[in-house]
């Protein structure tokens, strides 16, 4: 959280401090799951998956969550692996699938809606294997049961873009309990 005092009329005389967050509290703040996701911030909010669902912060609060403040991502039979913002979009990936949502703007529970036109059968191995550059969403997914390519969103639409030598390296790896990473 960022705290600002003025001691004067000169910008040099504005003193800022900032208090680090180590540790985020809340009861409502879910830890349990098996997805260790990343946070991705939009419209005053910061979301987060615990393996099963998309959850939300309050508005404009980093450490305060309700118990409600949640929406299933449930379109596919897959496990959350990671999630990521496409422009007005949270997308969240799944080992098999990947769903978006937007913000409806809802006063009660996740303010949340699933775009169901963004349905995709194509997941992410994990949020280590996804990165964002620029406007773009790169990361390693395949079919539920499917060979491990690169794809890349943009406009929310997977396109492959890995070659058959890149294809065949990550196979090698994953085929050897390897991880492979984005970045």
């Amino acid at each position: 959280m960022l705290d600002t005092a003025t001691t004067g009329g000169a910008f040099n005389d504005l003193a800022t401090t900032k208090e680090p967050i180590a540790k985020i509290t809340d009861a409502d703040f879910v830890t349990t799951g098996n997805a260790n996701g990343a946070f991705v911030e939009m419209d005053g909010y910061l979301f987060y998956t615990d393996g099963t669902n998309v959850r939300n912060s309050d508005l404009n609060s980093l450490t305060a969550y309700s118990a409600t403040a949640f929406k299933a991502v449930d379109m596919a039979p897959d496990n959350v692996v990671a999630i990521a913002r496409s422009k007005n979009v949270i997308l969240v990936f799944g080992t098999g699938s990947i769903q978006g949502f937007q913000n409806a703007g809802y006063a009660v529970g996740s303010p949340l809606e699933r775009i169901a036109q963004s349905f995709s059968r194509i997941g992410a191995q994990s949020q280590m294997a996804l990165t964002t550059l620029e406007n773009d969403i790169f990361f390693l997914g395949s079919a539920q049961y499917g060979d491990t390519h690169v794809w890349r969103i943009r406009d929310y639409t997977p396109v492959k873009v890995s070659t058959s030598f890149v294809d065949k390296i990550m196979g090698t790896v994953n085929a050897t309990q390897g991880t492979n990473y984005v970045s």
